[in-house]
């Protein structure tokens, strides 16, 4: 009976042990889990700063190329309007836009952008289109010499 007796207490102990070890593991997964979701959180942290910084490398880009573009104007002697339209050829273009689809720009935005009601936002766009469709582009520098 003693034999019997020992061979269940070791039978009990196996078990503990199993049973010890199986939540010893458990707990092991579980910080394993606690440390990927960190370590994904970081990594989603640091893909947001370089997102971040590529946007504000852009708005840099656009504010030089803005600049660049009023220079030009400036040298070409453009009227008021010209420029105006000029402007907002540009932003067709940004908006992925072209001669034959001007209204990726909104009416509301070119009215922000370049200070004017609907009616003459909806003027100057047609001017942009009209620059577009002789082949306007801003990176090539053409102007269309039938704009003066």
């Amino acid at each position: 009976m003693d034999e019997l007796a020992a061979a269940k207490a070791e039978a009990d102990a196996k078990a503990e042990r199993a049973r010890a070890a199986e939540a010893e593991m458990e707990e092991e997964r579980q910080k394993a889990v606690k440390a990927q979701a960190i370590l994904d959180a970081q990594q989603a942290e640091a893909d947001a700063e370089v997102q971040r910084v590529r946007a504000a490398e852009a708005r840099r880009r656009i504010a030089v190329l803005e600049a660049e573009a009023a220079t030009a104007d400036d040298y070409a002697d453009l009227t008021p309007r010209q420029r105006k339209a000029r402007k907002v050829a540009r932003m067709i273009l940004a908006a992925g836009g072209n001669a034959g689809h001007v209204d990726v720009v909104a009416l509301s935005d070119i009215e922000a952008a370049v200070g004017v009601g609907q009616t003459a936002a909806g003027d100057i766009r047609k001017e942009a289109q009209e620059l577009l469709a002789c082949g306007y582009h801003p990176a090539t520098a053409y102007t269309p010499h039938n704009d003066r």
